[in-house]
Parts: structure tokens; C-alpha cells; sequence
């Protein structure tokens, strides 16, 4: 009952004060008393507890403010008193060896906690309505902004942007002070997208010379509704705890992650002989959502990645119904049934690498050409049929940017539950928020772009959209490249690229469309290694400098800069040989090859000599080497157990078929040769409707042919852990042991300050320069 009374609190700093207290008045109400009366030990004991309960009450701050209601310190103080009378008392017949009752102490110090608790939840009160007054504020200033006309729009903007910084200190403070994750992550998602969305409106309104245009209505409705959106929740998240709805909303958007390091904990723990059949409906539970979540990844991944996907999750579904099948029976004996735990455990960690590596392939399809699908849709709106504009005209390429924004929110999920780092995941969980506002928004644009014959007001709204999109989408690109594992990524780049450098190998009399693909597929890739690579061995601290992996990175540059000056060459037509030319091209390509090779023995290099001296540090042991060189291709160890930096990746195997980036398909209910019978029919429908229902913070479209309206909002949790996955790397990846330490640092950016300082000195020129010209026309 008195814990209770802990949990309700929100900040950490009126815990500290209670916490103590309420813990010595439990441990002296444990003390029950025969008869009322304790014994002579028992009082020496109480009289102890007392003296800690003591000196807690003299480092109490002291509530003496105006603010506080005189009935609430009349009642402290009362409380106050009573308890140390009561324990000079006891100290006096703790020496003279008297009885003590055992009735009123408990009394005393239930009333000391009850006074104590009200005076802090007033306290908690008093700093919600200083916060709650901060954003009304805002939320009014932003409010005469939408209403503003003429040179009032500058007035009303520069408002606007003090009010947020008047916000940030005290909004700031109750952040790093509340106990509760959840309202934490919020608060600060929330303040991230503010943030964002001021330089937007600035650009607006310079764009359109602060005047009340289409654009402006256009762009401001989507600016204004988003911030209102964002404020609004933060009144909400301060004046109460987190509400029942959105706990079932995070919970329905459970990750893969955390399903599957919660199955494997049950199976590893499971006691054969008493638990086994107890645990089959929990297990079962559990991997209903994991198997729903792996196919909800598959569909918007590769055929042949979606196809190994299904299998692996057939595999699980059969050996859990075996399992089943033996906990049904009194006659199997224990070892049979640590072999099915055992066996369900593998299938699950097969099921695991095979996301892994999915999800690794998709990271280098999406962000070798991560703005390609975007451009292709704004090209085909400024193309004007002769036949006449119809919305349908452009429903293929719509469909191709749904499914690639599908796959970066897959990725950035996934990365985030992958992450220990709590800057790197808000910043993730902040580009994914702005690149789910913007379903409901770019695509409306670009078709109404489309429909009009390009009017210049359309133009500029979509320039806004268009331009917001690719930077949130090269900053996710930064952030993610900071956790996927340098050697798992390499590994799988040059799966793809030497599959693609075989196809070229058989295809040199193809025609040039098709090789144009096949060379453009293999500078891309190469490329996105580079730049990764860039991004990741820098925050790399252990990496010798003697193995010289700046330089190797600069070889594979120069040498896909070397191929891509050579293939515009080639498609260009202007040499005369043809076959000759494009030989000399194969060359170059298998040089990118050959410098790939070398940058992934480096990288497993360092691998080793990093994983040696965990060992050397630990017990002492020679290195072991973990890898081999078998033909084109590096073979990583079929165990994950051993592997350092977390790089999970059983095989190196190149798949048997090309599948070109272009010829990507989405998976559809009606692809049944995916799945055996109808087995996982129920995972593949529910996994289809996570994927169109998933949400990091607005409301998102349940289907594409919606019209991309939203539907319901919810909310992922931030998830502290650093998983034994290629998309995890332990030494890039800054862990503070106390996190909530650096939450000021990044709950709005410290950049904010700065850039809001810059665009408050503008408004200001600015308006002294209308001021100006206006009284000069008077």
C-alpha cells in the first residue's frame, strides 16, 4: 500500500524523498508486536529504523513558498511534530528499559508519509501548470500565427519562435526529471518535431515573401496542424500518466526484437521436468506476434528474401507442433523434451539471422538509390500527357514509393531495437515520425501537382515536401549507418555486388538497357558501401591504424568513381567497340570486387584482434581465428556464440538467383507458392495489416488506396538494449550508464538555440525593414 504511493509520483527528485522514508515505515509496520507491546531487542530495533526515518525528515527541502495552501503545511508540520515526539519518547524508554507500544509508532509514520505525499503531489502540481501555461502559449501564439496576415505574419512568427524557447528550460527540466520512459520518449519525440518544423515554416514563408498565398495555405496547413498535433499531446502527456490505450497501442506494436528475446529467455530457463507443458500457451502466444512481425519484414523485402523468410517461419510452426505434440504424452521422458526446447530455440535463432540478413539487404537496396523512387514519381507529375492527366497514371510508381517507404520504416524499427544508444534512437524515431507525417501529404501533392499542369503554388508546396522528405531521409541514413555492423554489412554488399559482376560476366551481348541496369546496380551498392563505411570505421576507437582502412576505403572510391566515368563512356555510344569497351568494364568491376575482398579481410581482422583481447582479457587464451576464405566468397562460422561486434550471420552462401533492385515485387496475399498450405496464411494477413497499421507518432493510412488518410495513432517504446545482431555494434554504440544525465543535451537539440537565435534576429531585420518602408510610404 505504501509502495503504491511511489509509483504514483512522476519525478524522480519527489521519489528520492519519499522512496527512504516510505521503505523504513514498511520495514517498522513488519514489526508486529505481541500484544501491542514490543520486547526489548524489538525496540532497540525500532528505535534504529526510527533514527534513519530522523535524519531523512532533517535533509527534507523546505515547503515554505507562498504557493503552498496553509492547510498542507499546517498538516506537514503537525505530522512533523508528532514524529519526533514520538521518538524522543522512545529513545527515553529505550534507555530506561520501559515497554514500548507498537501502535503509535505505526501511526505516526503512517501520517508522516500521508502529509509528506500530499505535499509533493502539490508540488507536482504546481510544475505541471508552469509547463502546461509554457505551451498554452505556444500553442496560442501559434494559433494568431494561422490567423495572421501581412506584415502581422512576421510579428506573430517571431512570437511564436520565443514562446518555444521560453518553453524549452522549464519543459527541459521536467523531462530529465520524470520517472516514467514512456512520457519521457514522448515529450521528447514531440519536441524533436516542433523543432523541425520551424526552419519549414520559415523557408514557407520566405519562399512565398510573407505574404497569404496557396502555397502558404497549402504548406502552412500541413506545418500548423503538425505542430498543433505536437503541442496538444505534450498537454496531454504533462496533465496525465500515460493512459491504458496507449499502453495497448505500444503494445500491439511489439518488435521482433523483443519477441524473440523473450521466447528464447522462457525456452533457456524452461524447467523440462515440472514446466514443459505449462509453458506451451505462452510460447505459443509469443510466437503468433513473432511469426506476424517476420512476415510483416518479408513482405516488403526481396522474393527470394521473402520466400527464405516463409520457410524459416515453416520451420518453427513444425517444430512447435511437434513440441506440442510431446507435451501432450506422459511417456516422453526429459531429455526428449530439452531436445524440443533445444530444437525450437535453433529454428527461432535460424528464423533471427535470416531477418538479420534481410533487413541488411534491404538497408543496401534502400539507401543505395534512396531518393530514386521519389524523383521518378515528381519527374512522371511534370510530364503532361497529350491524352490527358487521370490520378491512375501514376498508381505504379505511388505503389513503388509506398513500398520503399515501407522498408525504411521496417529499417529504422529494427534498428532501434537494436540500439543502445538513446540520442542516435530518438533521432531515428524522429526522422520516422516526419517521414510518417508526410504519407499523408506528398503523395496528395504530387498527383494534385499532376492533375493541375504544374501551377506554380502546387510546385512550391511540393518543393517543401519533396525537400523535407529526402533530408529526413539522409539523416536516418547517417544515424543507421552508426549501427549496422561494418563486416555484415560489407559481407552482404559483396554478395550483391559479385552476384551482379557474374551476371554481367554471362551477359556481355545483352542489351544496354539491361546492362545499364546491371552496371548502375553495381556503382550504387559499391558506392553505399563506401559511404558507410565512412560513417562507421570512424567511430570505430580500437581500429589499428596499421591495418590502413582509410586508405582501402578510398581504393573501392576511386575505383567506382573510375567504373561510373567509364560506363557513362560506354552508354554514351560514342566508342566504337562495343564488346571491347564493355570487357574493360568488367574489368573494373571485378577490381571494385577485389577491393570489397580486401576491405572485408580488414574488417574481420579487426574483428579478430578486437575479439583477442576480450579473450586475452577475460581468461587469458590465445586469438582464435573465426573465419575462412573459400572461393569469391568469406564463410562466417555456422555458431553466432562466438562472434564479436555482434555479427550474427551463419553463412555467406551467395543465393542462386539475381534478383534485380528494379524487379522488386511486394508480397501479396495471393502469392500461396510462398507458403505451404495455409499455415501461415493467418501470419501473413495479420503481418500485412502491422505493416499498413504501424505508427511511430501520428496517425498513418491503414491501406495505400486510401488516399494515404490516417487512421489510428500509437506510439513505440524505446527499447535499451544492445543485441547479439549484425545491425548492433557494441564499440560505435556510446552507452551512458546513466542516461537520464544526458537527456538536456538532447531533449531539443542543442543546435536549436542557435538556429531559433538566427531566426529571430532575421524576423527581426526583417521587420524593422517593412517598418520602415511602410512609414516611409505614409
Amino acid at each position: 500500500m505504501l509502495e503504491a504511493k511511489l509509483f504514483s509520483l512522476r519525478t524522480k527528485t519527489m521519489v528520492k524523498i519519499l522512496r527512504p522514508i516510505v521503505h523504513k515505515v514498511a520495514e517498522l509496520d513488519s514489526y508486529k508486536a505481541a500484544e501491542n507491546m514490543y520486547n526489548e531487542s524489538e525496540a532497540r530495533i525500532v528505535c534504529c529504523i526510527m533514527g534513519e526515518i530522523h535524519k531523512s525528515l532533517s535533509q527534507l527541502p523546505e515547503f515554505k513558498g507562498s504557493e503552498y495552501p496553509k492547510k498542507l503545511k499546517i498538516q506537514l508540520k503537525a505530522a512533523l511534530d508528532d514524529f519526533n515526539a514520538v521518538y524522543e519518547l522512545i529513545l527515553s524508554q529505550v534507555e530506561n528499559r520501559t515497554a514500548i507500544t507498537a501502535t503509535q509508532i505505526q501511526v505516526v509514520g503512517r501520517n508522516l508519509i500521508e502529509s509528506l505525499y500530499e505535499v509533493l503531489l502539490f508540488e507536482d502540481s504546481l510544475l505541471k501548470e508552469k509547463i502546461q501555461e509554457s505551451l498554452s502559449n505556444c500553442h496560442s501564439a501559434l494559433c494568431d500565427l494561422q490567423r495572421a496576415k501581412g506584415n502581422h505574419i512576421i510579428i506573430k512568427f517571431k512570437t511564436f519562435v520565443e514562446e518555444i524557447l521560453h518553453c524549452r528550460e522549464p519543459l527541459n527540466a521536467f523531462v530529465i526529471n520524470l520517472v516514467d520512459q514512456k512520457q519521457r520518449n514522448l515529450i521528447l519525440l514531440c519536441g524533436s518535431q516542433i523543432q523541425k518544423c520551424i526552419p519549414l515554416m520559415l523557408k514557407m514563408y520566405e519562399t512565398e515573401g510573407w505574404t497569404d498565398t496557396v502555397t502558404f495555405k497549402e504548406s502552412g496547413s500541413y506545418l500548423f496542424s503538425r505542430m498543433q498535433w505536437c503541442i496538444s499531446e505534450l498537454l496531454n502527456v504533462i496533465d496525465t500518466s500515460m493512459s491504458k490505450e496507449a499502453d495497448k497501442r505500444e503494445e500491439s506494436g511489439g518488435q521482433f526484437v523483443q519477441k524473440m528475446d523473450l521466447v528464447l529467455e522462457i525456452l533457456a530457463s524452461i524447467k523440462v521436468e515440472e514446466e514443459f507443458t505449462d509453458i506451451i500457451p505462452q510460447v505459443k502466444h509469443i510466437l503468433d506476434e513473432l511469426l506476424c512481425h517476420a512476415m510483416a519484414i518479408a513482405q516488403v523485402s526481396t522474393a527470394n528474401d521473402s520466400a527464405d523468410i516463409t520457410a524459416s517461419c515453416q520451420k518453427v510452426l513444425h517444430v512447435f507442433e511437434d513440441m506440442k505434440k510431446k507435451s501432450a504424452s506422459d511417456t516422453v521422458n526429459l531429455s526428449v523434451r530439452q531436445l524440443c526446447c533445444y530444437s525450437l530455440a535453433e529454428v527461432l535463432e535460424s528464423l533471427e539471422q535470416q531477418i538479420n540478413r534481410t533487413l541488411l539487404r534491404l538497408v543496401l537496396e534502400v539507401f543505395s538509390e534512396p531518393y530514386s523512387p521519389l524523383k521518378k514519381l515528381v519527374k512522371a507529375s511534370c510530364n503532361i500527357p497529350a491524352a490527358g492527366c487521370h490520378a491512375e497514371d501514376l498508381e505504379v510508381l505511388v505503389s513503388a514509393l509506398d513500398l520503399h517507404v515501407d522498408r525504411i520504416m521496417q529499417i529504422g524499427m529494427f534498428a532501434m531495437a537494436c540500439s543502445g544508444d538513446e540520442k542516435r534512437i530518438l533521432g531515428i524515431r524522429s526522422c520516422l515520425a516526419s517521414l510518417e507525417s508526410l504519407e499523408s501529404e506528398l503523395v496528395p501533392s504530387l498527383t494534385a501537382y499532376y492533375l493541375d499542369h504544374g501551377r506554380t503554388p502546387h510546385r512550391n508546396h511540393l518543393k517543401i515536401l519533396s525537400d523535407h522528405w529526402q533530408s529526413e531521409v539522409l539523416k536516418l541514413e547517417e544515424l543507421i549507418d552508426g549501427i549496422v555492423d561494418p563486416a555484415a554489412f560489407c559481407q552482404v554488399a559483396l554478395e550483391e555486388v559479385l552476384q551482379m559482376v557474374a551476371t554481367l560476366k554471362v551477359s556481355l551481348e545483352g542489351e544496354k538497357p539491361f546492362l545499364k541496369t546491371l552496371l548502375y546496380g553495381i556503382q550504387k551498392k559499391s558506392l553505399k558501401l563506401v559511404k558507410h563505411l565512412y560513417v562507421s570505421t570512424l567511430g570505430m576507437k580500437t581500429f589499428p591504424p596499421e591495418l590502413k582502412m582509410e586508405k582501402a576505403v578510398d581504393d573501392l572510391f576511386h575505383a567506382c568513381k573510375e567504373c561510373s566515368a567509364a560506363m557513362d563512356v560506354f552508354l554514351s555510344g560514342s566508342n566504337s567497340d562495343d564488346s571491347m569497351y564493355l570487357s574493360r568494364l568488367l574489368k573494373r568491376c571485378k577490381l571494385i570486387v577485389s577491393y570489397m575482398k580486401k576491405l572485408q579481410l580488414l574488417l574481420l581482422e579487426h574483428v579478430n584482434h578486437a575479439h583477442s583481447l576480450e579473450e586475452r582479457k577475460d581468461s587469458g587464451s590465445a586469438p582464435v581465428n573465426n573465419f575462412k576464405e573459400e572461393g569469391d566468397t568469406l564463410v562466417f562460422p555456422e555458431s553466432i556464440h562466438g562472434l564479436p561486434l555482434d555479427i550474427s550471420h551463419n553463412s555467406s552462401k551467395t543465393r542462386c538467383t539475381f534478383t534485380d533492385g528494379v524487379a522488386v515485387k511486394e508480397m501479396k496475399l495471393e502469392d500461396t507458392h510462398l507458403v505451404s498450405g495455409t499455415a501461415l496464411l493467418p501470419y501473413l494477413e495479420k503481418g500485412m495489416k502491422l505493416r499498413q497499421e504501424r505508427s511511430i507518432l501520428y496517425q498513418t493510412p491503414k491501406t495505400v488506396k486510401e488516399n494515404h488518410q490516417k487512421s489510428s495513432m500509437a506510439y513505440h517504446t524505446l527499447t535499451h538494449r544492445i543485441q547479439r545482431r549484425m545491425f548492433s555494434r557494441n564499440e560505435s554504440v556510446n552507452v551512458d550508464k546513466h542516461p537520464e544525465t544526458n537527456l538536456l543535451h538532447f531533449s531539443m537539440d542543442d543546435s536549436l538555440d542557435l538556429e531559433v537565435t538566427d531566426i529571430l534576429e532575421s524576423l527581426t531585420s526583417l521587420s524593422s525593414t517593412l517598418m520602415t518602408q511602410n512609414v516611409s510610404t505614409v
